[in-house]
């Protein structure tokens, strides 16, 4: 059996092995594409520092993936969606997360979203400095301000099939 090939989460630049003894952990996940006023909402993680990405998270034992993304859009942004989605893009990924030094076996789905309110709460975040921004970026300008890869992908589904 071949090794199994990891991109590095944060620079898509090159790829790791996972090292003998180590393993991955299998990972779903939802991330949310919510646009408004021709603006896609972005978050950047601020234990990465490296740039933005599309807000969501990992799916927990017993939650719908939509369920995991209301809870993860709430907890990231402030804003509340609504409940009504659809998958636009649905990403396979090896990834390596060098902040929490751990490998993923991850599929990730991407949702098209709306706002429930253009009023930002508050963000329930786990610690301080789990999201050091939120940011509306113009759809023009989005590509070039995202981090991973199958984060770009998504947005490039998403404009080919010129969804709303």
């Amino acid at each position: 059996m071949s090794s199994m090939k990891f991109k590095d989460f944060m620079n898509n630049n090159y790829e790791i092995e996972l090292p003998q003894g180590r393993n991955a952990q299998f990972r779903v996940s939802a991330t949310a594409i919510i646009e408004h006023d021709d603006s896609i909402l972005l978050i950047k993680d601020g234990r990465s520092n490296q740039g933005f990405e599309f807000p969501g998270g990992g799916i927990e034992l017993g939650q719908s993936p939509q369920e995991a993304l209301l809870r993860e859009i709430k907890e990231e942004t402030g804003y509340q969606i609504n409940e009504e989605m659809r998958v636009v893009f649905v990403s396979n990924e090896n990834y390596y997360h060098a902040q929490r030094d751990e490998y993923y076996c991850g599929i990730s789905l991407f949702f098209i979203c709306s706002l429930k309110s253009t009023i930002q709460g508050e963000q329930e975040l786990d610690s301080e400095d789990e999201i050091e921004e939120v940011v509306w970026v113009k759809k023009n300008e989005l590509e070039e301000s995202m981090i991973a890869d199958f984060h770009k992908e998504a947005f490039r589904e998403y404009m080919k099939n010129n969804i709303r």
